[in-house]
């Protein structure tokens, strides 16, 4: 951390230099109203090269007063008027969704009430999951800018010309309706499928209820198993209604960002919240506010988005200072999806309903390509844990169900030749960490090695270093250079310094390995001291 300290000054100083690509670098520094770097003294100018991050931070202040309000309104109408939790959620989900996509809020309407209506009318039967996969791959296609569905989807080619205003102006609310379905197609899925197999006899809430005092003191941690047995347990089937449907998928929290919930979870915490105290969602919300200090303070130290955004990195500059930016780009990123999907969470908790914390780890706390994705979005890997990798035989057919697993959140967040390239290389990459890793298993096991041995633990940190370069060239691949740019990439990493500074690279990944071998056997220790009511062994 304190060779990466050294590199804030040339980093900055690189989008104030004299080069035109610093003056494009510049158009991405603006003012901040954030009162964090204001405090400890530092620059008011803050990094907005990431889109996303600014369009986020700016609304925050809206967003906060809008989920204050909606939480007050919740408890008022379900404790004094007795309304019931999912139509208040409905209510306010549609308010919520008519600001954000304005008249355009329509057409997740329409697909919602599509996916319950064709699943109603499929459920309980063997052609229901192909059906509803189908609707879903529709889905996809339709919501997609790029691909010509959707631009049939608005009032002016439906309508006629007469009224395509409502597709433009105040009448379109502030984001496209698109950019919400992916999380709505999500719970769509979920809905369908949970109705389905309620359908065909899964066990039912009533059930579980009988085998909660068997298993209450099986799982030390008591909120996991809570949360499973809800995922679980099928609703009464009055409970699969259109209403319930669209308050799921229209859920506020959760519409435009934030971990995902399955559809017999959701309702299960409509019926019984999660019985957190006040305190314990105050200290949660602190810890997020924390976290936006950091980004506030860590964008007006160094602008790496803005680096990115103004193609500086691409010229020819020091692999040091290169990687150095890649670096600070990775952690702003990681905040930044840690801060938005904590803000939803915590508004959910607010509002009564628990959801699974995305983000369980740093990211640069992982060593391999499955622990990486297990917790970067835990909630989605859950999710496809459920409807995508058990259908599909699970760990008995894992080599072939990550294929489709991968393969479906590749065209889930963007039909694109790149993504499709970033879903294909984890699967493969998957793949082969579970054959070396079995392999290496089986050959400790038979040569009778302890796994703290010396060497044992050199060839692991060795494997972890390399699946650390490998998870990070991916996701290159995905979400930087893209196909195309794989090329050049490697054209630049030919050159003696940058050959010099992968070596070094690889020496701290190989040492950061064995340093994640040790936070896990705490982490193991810990979690069995727990289990024991707190005595040490």
């Amino acid at each position: 951390m304190s060779y990466l300290s050294t590199l804030e000054s040339p980093l900055k100083n690189l989008c104030y230099s004299n080069s035109p690509r610093s003056s494009y670098c510049k158009h991405y520094l603006r003012g901040t109203s954030s009162i964090f770097p204001k405090i400890l003294g530092l620059n008011m100018i803050t990094d907005k090269g990431d889109a996303q991050w600014s369009a986020f931070r700016g609304a925050l202040p809206i967003l906060a007063a809008f989920a204050a309000f909606s939480v007050l309104a919740s408890i008022a109408l379900t404790k004094k008027v007795k309304v019931k939790k999912s139509r208040v959620n409905l209510l306010i989900g549609l308010a919520f969704g008519c600001y954000v996509h304005g008249c355009g809020v329509i057409w997740p309407i329409l697909f919602a009430s599509l996916f319950h209506f064709i699943g109603n009318f499929t459920k309980g039967t063997s052609v229901h999951a192909f059906v509803i996969w189908s609707l879903a791959g529709l889905t996809i296609v339709a919501k997609e800018p790029n691909l010509p569905i959707k631009q049939y989807l608005n009032y002016r080619t439906i309508l006629g010309r007469s009224h395509g205003y409502l597709d433009h102006g105040v009448y379109a609310g502030e984001y496209s309706w698109h950019l919400s379905m992916n999380l709505v197609l999500l719970r769509l899925i979920s809905s369908s499928m949970d109705g389905h197999w309620a359908a065909g006899g899964e066990k039912t809430e009533g059930m579980a209820k009988q085998n909660k005092n068997k298993n209450k003191d099986k799982d030390k941690k008591d909120d996991d198993n809570e949360y499973r047995e809800r995922v679980k347990m099928s609703r009464p089937k009055e409970e699969y209604s259109l209403e319930n449907v669209l308050s799921h998928a229209f859920y506020a929290p959760l519409f435009l960002a934030g971990p995902t919930i399955p559809f017999n979870a959701y309702m299960s915490y409509c019926k019984k919240g999660h019985g957190k105290t006040c305190f314990e969602i105050f200290e949660y919300c602190a810890r997020v506010v924390v976290a936006i200090a950091y980004l506030d303070v860590g964008t007006s130290l160094v602008h790496p988005f803005a680096l990115m955004r103004a193609g500086i990195l691409k010229n020819d500059i020091a692999p040091k200072l290169s990687g150095g930016a890649v670096w600070f780009t990775l952690c702003f990123m990681w905040l930044k999806f840690l801060i938005l999907w904590r803000v939803a969470r915590g508004w959910c908790l607010a509002d009564g309903i628990d959801v699974t914390e995305n983000m369980g780890r740093v990211w640069n706390n992982n060593y391999n390509i499955s622990g990486f994705w297990k917790g970067w979005h835990a909630s989605f890997n859950k999710w496809l844990v459920r409807y995508i990798y058990v259908p599909l035989g699970g760990s008995d057919n894992k080599n072939i169900a990550v294929w489709f697993v991968f393969g479906f959140v590749a065209i889930w967040h963007d039909v694109e030749t790149k993504l499709l390239a970033w879903g294909g290389l984890n699967a493969l990459f998957f793949v082969v960490e579970h054959f070396l890793r079995g392999l290496w298993r089986k050959a400790v096991k038979g040569k009778g090695w302890s796994e703290d041995g010396f060497w044992v633990r050199q060839a692991n940190a060795f494997g972890g270093a390399t699946f650390i370069f490998i998870l990070m060239a991916v996701n290159s691949i995905g979400y930087s250079v893209g196909v195309s740019g794989v090329g050049a990439v490697i054209e630049l990493m030919t050159s003696r310094e940058a050959l010099l500074f992968m070596a070094g690279s690889y020496a701290a990944f190989y040492t950061g390995s064995m340093v994640m071998f040790e936070v896990r056997r705490i982490e193991k220790e810990w979690d069995g001291w727990e289990g024991r009511g707190g005595k040490k062994k």
